[in-house]
């Protein structure tokens, strides 16, 4: 019995989440408050929150995004929701993780 509450201790409460894989950075937006990124995924163009300025990740993740566009790298943003949708505009939810990859 011990064994099954400390497993149910240490598992995530959230344990999903989606990936999204955009083939370009296009365009980083800085407002006084937040900064947005436009990707393009297979001809459609998609706006992104990434964060507010008061998040400490907002600086690196806004880094990431300007080499992608300087690089031309492709990038993945993942999101904690299992019904997330990748190729909708989104001005809301902020991505967990950002990645870089070729």
């Amino acid at each position: 019995m011990k064994k099954v509450l400390l497993l149910c201790v240490f598992l995530p409460l959230k344990s999903f989440a989606i990936e999204c894989h955009y083939d370009s950075v296009e365009a980083i937006q800085v407002h006084k408050t937040t900064v947005l990124a436009y990707f393009k995924k297979d001809g459609v163009s998609i706006w992104k929150y990434i964060g507010p300025h008061s998040n400490a990740a907002t600086s690196s993740y806004q880094s990431l995004l300007q080499q992608a566009i300087a690089t031309s790298t492709p990038m993945v943003l993942r999101y904690l929701a299992d019904d997330y949708d990748c190729l909708k505009t989104d001005y809301n939810n902020e991505p967990e993780m950002l990645r870089l990859y070729k």
